[in-house]
């Protein structure tokens, strides 16, 4: 936080000094053009010029966490990351790195040579909305968990087997969304073009979060839903009954989405309260079931409180 006290030149212009850290920092000289805006809260914003802004490129030394450090930078939004090793590149390295650069979405490798290799992201981020995000990754979890069940009426052990495996969808767009919102807070003009505030931004990782977590538990579940129709074992009676708690999570999971989205505050606080009810229902069916079934329903159980939580976001102000 810097404090200035403000200068008043003739009659009718006024003045502030520009902190000098800032000014060193992006490299800005007497004549360079500076960009003003006004926020919503009536802060004034001030920019550099896309001209002078800082290089945004990240150079990471090669070590044995190289996925991790390429995906660090990735949701820290640079565009361009720069990966160097002194000893030159091995054919595993350049694999796992490539590997990374194939699971996030928008990066392409641009230039390979023996002790360099440059990552670029060809994404625009202010062409992707959150909502849009938030949207797909919740369908996405939708699907494992629809399918995860599905497998377990009809004994699907293939249905079962691909819900088990699309986890890594999610996560994909969980990153993507993370490196937008982040690029959306380190950019007033990015979250100005969105017509979102802070909190909101705060609002959709916290929402990102949960529905990640969703689509763990319905994994979850498709791999227990894969032993147990390996096994034949269940009774029908208790399998159906689960089958009956999943359709009615799969509705109130869609219904929560489409509240946050829309920011539907009736529609909010009545998933809430039907889940919350509900969720006694599970607790006295989880009595009656254990091993395989048990997983099933407590991961239905848990699903039911990240439901609330993405309500929760809509009532709170």
């Amino acid at each position: 936080m810097f404090n200035r006290r403000i200068q008043k030149i003739g009659r009718s212009s006024y003045f502030i000094s520009l902190p000098k850290k800032w000014v060193e920092q992006f490299n800005l000289d007497k004549g360079n053009i500076i960009k003003l805006s006004i926020g919503r809260n009536g802060s004034l914003i001030i920019e550099p010029s896309n001209e002078a802004k800082e290089e945004n490129i990240a150079t990471i030394h090669l070590t044995s966490t190289i996925s991790r450090d390429i995906i660090s930078k990735y949701l820290l939004g640079y565009k361009t990351i720069k990966i160097v090793s002194n000893r030159g590149l091995t054919e595993d390295e350049v694999k796992t790195i490539k590997d990374t650069v194939r699971f996030l979405i928008g990066l392409e490798v641009v230039e390979e040579g023996l002790n360099e290799i440059t990552i670029q992201s060809m994404l625009d981020v202010e062409s992707i909305h959150p909502s849009k995000l938030i949207s797909r990754e919740g369908i996405i979890a939708e699907g494992i968990l629809r399918d995860a069940i599905t497998s377990l009426v009809k004994k699907d052990i293939n249905t079962a087997l691909l819900a088990s495996r699309r986890d890594e969808e999610i996560n994909r767009f969980y990153f993507l969304l993370v490196r937008v919102l982040r690029s959306a807070l380190q950019n007033y003009n990015i979250i100005s073009k969105f017509n979102l505030t802070p909190l909101d931004i705060v609002d959709y990782r916290l929402a990102a979060s949960y529905i990640e977590s969703i689509g763990d538990c319905a994994t979850n579940i498709a791999r227990c839903s894969i032993e147990i129709i390996n096994n034949n074992t269940i009774e029908e009676a208790k399998l159906s009954k689960i089958v009956d708690i999943g359709n009615k999570i799969v509705g109130f999971y869609r219904k929560s989405i489409t509240a946050f989205l829309g920011k539907d505050y009736k529609t909010a606080n009545d998933i809430i309260l039907t889940v919350k009810r509900f969720h006694e229902e599970i607790g006295s069916e989880m009595k009656n079931v254990n091993g395989r079934l048990f997983n099933i329903i407590s991961n239905l159980d848990r699903i039911a409180m990240f439901i609330i939580d993405i309500a929760d976001l809509v009532l709170i102000p």
